[in-house]
């Protein structure tokens, strides 16, 4: 879906064109069903090919039957639309309707993006007509708007410049109005981003008889009022003529040669509020920004382009440029990484990823498991732990028990202790739990808190050390790498590999603390599992640990050698080396 401001009736031609001249097939058009009566809608029917929309009806079969056609014109064209609604009257860019990106996320399109168009003219056509109309209660009848336009349009000469921005995914972005109004937003400001302010149609508003005397005072003269509230007209013409030519330098200053500004996308799949996305993910687009003096910058989407399990592949095939994701999602995938989930990792998120990105760097790297990304860094989450909503003393308890888990080796430790272990993504735990599809889940202290589980859960059953962990991945989309600056990609990589570990792991166990204390207040039981039944999951776990290292052995990698190397590791970090 192309979505692009709205300035003229001619935005309907030269969009299409620009993009036809370039390759690229027209798209369907929504337009106001005013502009379809008449010869103007026989020219919609049959050469701009635009669909008649109805801005302000309520009508609920008509919003039904319009979000049920824009699906099906989804499947087989591309779409373009006007979110401001209809054309501006003071030049300003309006605020973005939902209606249409509502039918686009209902749509059920995949892989669906909005592509932010800006449109900017030297000298807008309708601008005799706008001058005087100012106000939509003023708007002249639209048959009359038509003569005048064709009246007008003798002689009339104009640049148009049509920018597009980078794509938007839609991902999976519900229909919930603070989703709607989120997404709108985000498109209203690329586009504002992408807009060509140009001398000419600046000077042309100033000398509108209509135009606001504040929007010039106020933003480029700071000038007393004249007697009687008027401007004079040759006042107007100067300050007209001020702005042009204040514009006409700033265009040339930025002619100068100037260093490039990279703007990255980057998306989370859990809240905004979770320390991933506030502390990981923003905190480390907050360091890059610093060291490269905010020559590249980052835009997080308002929601995650894809399913978590497709995180990777989403920025392998650039929906969104930085992620990351857990390898037990993708465990056929991502064998190396498993190693750092093993029953009997660090005692905490920080010992435990400084170790694994350790032997990653030395190891894992090279053989390609992350091959079609740019790897940043690796890390883990903090111990595993089985919280249930029934009580558990023992092995004999876990039997048949439906656990919720995020695959990998915390799949394995389940099936192992007798349970019918299945994968899910962590935020669907809740609904999991509540609906009784699920017994109990697997996951570290931190996302009892998170995910909200507290009020659908009766126990949480703590072993040392924990049964599990998962291992990380972040990335960033290896095109997008590549054509950064070598002293941005240097600034990043110095940012990277340990680094992210020890920023994750701390933050890790930052969130695992408040966590536990959280957790002692919600009046879940919080129990320690007695050594009779850590030993039996130590037991049962040990062949997972064998299984590990006969596959990562077909990797090509000397396995017993390396776990022993990531356990002295593990020990080093945890005495502060």
């Amino acid at each position: 879906m192309y979505a692009s401001n709205h300035k003229s009736h001619t935005d309907y031609l030269v969009e299409p064109v620009v993009l036809d001249d370039n390759g690229v097939r027209p798209p369907v058009i929504a337009a106001g069903i005013n502009l379809f009566g008449g010869p103007l809608g026989l020219l919609h029917r049959h050469v701009t090919g635009a669909i008649p929309i109805r801005r302000n009806t309520k009508d609920p079969a008509y919003l039904i039957t319009l979000k049920a056609y824009v699906a099906e014109v989804l499947k087989r064209h591309d779409l373009l639309f006007y979110p401001e609604g209809g054309r501006s009257y003071s030049g300003e860019l309006k605020a973005a309707k939902t209606g249409l990106i509502s039918a686009a996320v209902t749509a059920d399109c995949r892989n669906l993006v909005i592509i932010p168009t800006a449109i900017a003219y030297d000298l807008v056509l309708e601008d005799h007509i706008l001058a005087r109309q100012r106000v939509k209660k003023r708007q002249r009848p639209f048959a009359r708007e038509v003569a005048e336009m064709v009246r007008y349009a003798v002689g009339y000469k104009s640049r148009a410049f049509v920018t597009f921005g980078a794509p938007i995914p839609v991902g999976d972005a519900q229909a919930t109005r603070s989703d709607l109004v989120g997404l709108a937003r985000l498109v209203r400001a690329r586009i504002g981003a992408l807009y060509k302010v140009l001398p000419t149609a600046v000077f042309a508003a100033a000398m509108r008889p209509s135009i606001a005397r504040r929007l010039l005072y106020s933003a480029a003269l700071d000038s007393r009022r004249e007697p009687g509230g008027l401007m004079p007209n040759v006042s107007r013409l100067l300050l007209a003529a001020l702005i042009g030519a204040v514009l006409a330098t700033a265009q040339s200053a930025a002619s100068q040669p100037a260093a490039p500004t990279t703007t990255l996308t980057m998306s989370s799949w859990v809240s905004p509020q979770h320390h991933l996305t506030a502390n990981v993910l923003q905190g480390w687009a907050n360091e890059v920004e610093k060291a490269t003096s905010g020559r590249v910058k980052f835009q997080m989407l308002p929601k995650h382009p894809s399913a978590p399990p497709g995180t990777f592949d989403a920025v392998r095939d650039g929906l969104v440029d930085l992620s990351y994701v857990t390898a037990s999602y993708t465990a056929s995938r991502h064998v190396l990484p498993l190693l750092a989930e093993l029953p009997g990792s660090g005692d905490t998120a920080l010992v435990n990823s400084v170790a694994y990105s350790r032997i990653h760097w030395k190891y894992f790297q090279k053989l390609g498991e992350y091959k079609g990304v740019k790897l940043l860094g690796v890390f883990t989450h903090g111990p595993g732990q089985m919280f249930t909503r029934r009580p558990v003393s023992g092995i004999a308890d876990v039997q048949g028990l439906k656990i919720r888990t995020g695959g990998g080796i915390a799949e394995q430790v389940a099936k192992a202790l007798g349970a019918s272990a299945f994968v899910k993504p962590a935020p669907e735990s809740y609904e999991l739990l509540s609906s009784g599809v699920a017994d109990g889940v697997f996951f570290p202290l931190e996302s009892i808190i998170s995910f909200k589980l507290d009020t659908v859960l009766e126990q949480a059953t703590l072993f040392p050390g924990g049964m599990y962990s998962s291992a990380f991945g972040f990335f960033m989309n290896e095109d997008k790498w590549n054509k950064l600056p070598k002293q941005d990609q240097e600034a990043i990589a110095k940012l990277s590999g340990e680094h992210i570990a020890r920023l994750a792991g701390a933050s890790w166990d930052e969130a695992d603390r408040k966590g536990m204390e959280a957790l002692k207040k919600s009046g879940v039981k919080i129990v320690n599992a007695n050594p009779a039944f850590v030993a039996e999951v130590q037991k049962r776990s040990a062949p997972i640990i064998d299984d590990w290292i006969t596959k990562a052995k077909a990797k090509g990698v000397d396995a017993p050698k390396v776990l022993a190397e990531f356990r002295d590791e593990l020990k080093k970090v945890a005495a502060g080396k």
